[in-house]
């Protein structure tokens, strides 16, 4: 199960590829988050992000990824704000 995301703006020096490797695996059922989009603007950059949740046992249901997801998506931002 696929989410996205897109940040706006960031400014040059967030590091994503340092965040995403350091904070974005808070969850056991993330299994990966890709940038797919990048859009280059000035001094800022904007990120679109897809966070896949899945689990090797079984489908896992929205109301299952809803909690995890914000979960997520808190510690990310958080991340991001500090590294800014």
């Amino acid at each position: 199960m696929d989410r996205m995301l897109t940040m706006l703006p960031l400014p040059r020096s967030a590091h994503v590829g340092e965040i995403l490797g350091r904070y974005a695996m808070p969850s056991p059922l993330l299994r990966c988050v890709d940038v797919v989009d990048v859009f280059e603007r000035g001094e800022c950059v904007s990120y679109t992000f897809r966070f896949t949740y899945g689990s090797p046992e079984r489908t896992l249901t929205e109301q299952e990824i809803h909690p995890i997801h914000e979960r997520v998506l808190e510690t990310f931002r958080h991340a991001l704000q500090q590294h800014a």
